[in-house]
């Protein structure tokens, strides 16, 4: 049994884990992060699973233990991500970024977030929505190290934290206002605390908007008027308290709406009971990664690639890239994934109450789901 997108599947699985090297340019301001990303958009996305963050990219600076785990020239330009140890004492004062969204996940720790018009205590499973043109900051007034899993979309921020890491090899007692210089040629815009427009729809809640889906176009076309709604910042401080979707048994908790994030991304929290598994499958029209927040778990991603997934692993799977993943072991496993462009969720609903449709290999892959045949 085929599937329509057969030979490009397999031609994006093929480059899992493939090594690239950095473009070089000189970005002094948004023009030049525009450039870049235009030069990123033409290279191919690059899947990839990476089972600890110290098989990330060293990107530190004073206060700040980074590994880079995904990079513009690996995403195609629409994504980068980085695992953050902010050492007690460390904090990126109120800011906001032009062009991009960020996405965080607490996996140690705690720390002292600001998201929009909201500052609250930040622990183990929180995790955040922050639109561009909104105002966050992050601090950790601890006395212990805290783990935070950091997105942008599109990339450009893993550009600045490289810099960043040369400035701090370079001269260690760099101060934060040099820190701060670099991070602003790529978008980084410090406010001293000045609002935001969209602070004050912070945590707000999203009116659902609804279409017929019976065709990747009838979605595609959903997803458009999803993007011309106004974004509402998100501070999720327990994610189980979210309304929940039974996909294949397990409960998959929605922590972001399409609505909400005006098309950008669908986010999830889901408990992967014991024996359970979601089989392979690749999406046409979205990439989707992985944060492993309480392991193991049985990961796969491209061309036959599969760890065993601990805490703390990623995974990133581009549009049509093979993934699955599965619960060997009795005890829950627990994972947050992203769906960039949103939407992700109308097919796990589909699916919750039509698995015996005749006709569900059709219908759900009108939702942006092609499932693979089983190997023989």
């Amino acid at each position: 049994m085929n599937y329509p997108d057969m030979e490009l599947n397999k031609e994006t699985d093929s480059r899992v884990n493939t090594p690239v090297d950095l473009l070089v340019g000189d970005v002094q301001g948004p023009d030049g992060v525009e450039t870049l990303r235009a030069r990123w958009a033409e290279m191919p996305s690059v899947p990839k699973l990476v089972t600890a963050r110290d098989e990330g990219t060293d990107c530190s600076w004073s206060g700040f233990d980074i590994r880079t785990l995904l990079c513009g020239e690996e995403s195609s330009g629409r994504f980068s991500f980085h695992s953050v140890i902010l050492a007690p004492g460390a904090e990126l004062p109120a800011h906001y970024l032009e062009k991009s969204d960020t996405f965080w996940y607490v996996l140690a720790g705690e720390v002292i977030a600001t998201v929009g018009s909201v500052s609250d205590v930040m622990e183990r499973l929180s995790s955040a929505f922050i639109p561009a043109q909104t105002t966050q900051a992050i601090a950790n007034k601890s006395t212990q190290p805290a783990e935070v899993y950091i997105g942008y979309t599109p990339s450009g921020a893993d550009r600045a934290f490289t810099e960043a890491h040369a400035l701090w090899r370079e001269r260690p007692d760099a101060s934060d206002a040099e820190y701060h210089a670099i991070l602003e040629r790529y978008g980084f815009q410090f406010t001293g605390g000045k609002p935001m427009p969209n602070d004050v729809r912070t945590n707000e809640p999203a009116e659902r908007v609804d279409g017929p889906i019976t065709s990747l176009d009838e979605y595609q076309a959903l997803r458009k008027r999803w993007s011309k709604l106004l974004p509402t910042p998100q501070l999720v401080k327990t994610p189980e308290r979210y309304r929940s979707i039974a996909v294949g048994g397990n409960a998959t908790h929605v922590l972001l709406e399409p609505e909400q994030a005006r098309a950008s991304a669908s986010v999830f929290f889901t408990s992967l009971s014991g024996g359970g598994m979601i089989p392979s499958h690749h999406q046409p029209t979205e990439d989707e990664l992985f944060i492993v927040a309480e392991g193991p778990m049985v990961l796969s991603v491209g061309d036959g690639t599969t760890e065993i997934a601990q805490t703390g692993a990623f995974g990133f799977a581009p549009r049509f890239t093979s993934h699955s993943f599965a619960n060997k072991g009795n005890n829950p496993v627990k994972f947050f994934s992203i769906n960039t462009p949103g939407g992700h969720e109308r097919g796990f609903e589909y699916g919750e109450k039509s698995m015996a449709d005749p006709d569900f290999m059709q219908k759900i892959a009108a939702h942006g789901f092609q499932f693979h045949p089983p190997k023989a």
